[in-house]
């Protein structure tokens, strides 16, 4: 599957290794995601004083929705997560993780990637990753196997939050995707 410059690829992704591991998967078998609902989330909409005693498919969907994205839960390799496009046309995964029994997820991996830029050297493109760790010490920047770049933002709930918190999350890392475009595709 081919992407544009500077257009956001949906990849999935966990922690450190585990990130590089399964994204550079997804990459070989994105053509082969599944999907598994696109169903609405419940009709009763969260307020951003709605308490959210973990991360849930259906209720980082339900906050995503009020943001004005397009949404749809995908599965990679029995990994489900939320497919999210926003209205700025950034395309991000937003994946629970840290989960008790399939359940009960404490963690909400973000992630956009794009193509790498074309006629970039390593060295150059490393300097600007780099960069952009250093002003934005709150996301991960990096390279796939498969030369792709990826930002990442990992968020927690380990006791709670409100669905107003993920929602400053999903702005503030779509703002921070755009910077972060604008850099790797001048």
């Amino acid at each position: 599957m081919a992407f544009q410059l500077g257009e956001p690829t949906p990849f999935l992704g966990g922690g450190d290794t585990m990130v590089r591991a399964m994204l550079n998967g997804l990459v070989a078998t994105l053509a082969t995601i599944l999907l598994v609902t696109a169903s609405p989330v419940s009709a009763q909409a969260l307020t951003d004083t709605t308490p959210i005693k973990e991360f849930t498919l259906q209720n980082v969907q339900s906050v995503l929705r009020g943001l004005g994205a397009k949404t749809s839960v995908l599965e990679n390799n029995g990994q489900p997560f939320v497919r999210a496009e926003m209205e700025s046309g950034l395309i991000a995964i937003y994946q629970p993780t840290a989960c008790t029994d399939g359940s009960d997820c404490a963690g909400l991996n973000i992630m956009a990637a794009w193509d790498r830029p074309k006629g970039w050297s390593d060295a150059k493109l490393l300097k600007a990753l780099s960069d952009f760790e250093n002003e934005y010490s709150f996301i991960k920047a990096g390279v796939l196997n498969d030369g792709s770049i990826y930002v990442q933002r990992y968020v927690i709930c380990d006791f709670g939050t409100f669905a107003g918190n993920i929602r400053v999350e999903a702005t503030t890392f779509s703002s921070i995707a755009a910077a972060f475009s604008k850099i790797v595709n001048p």
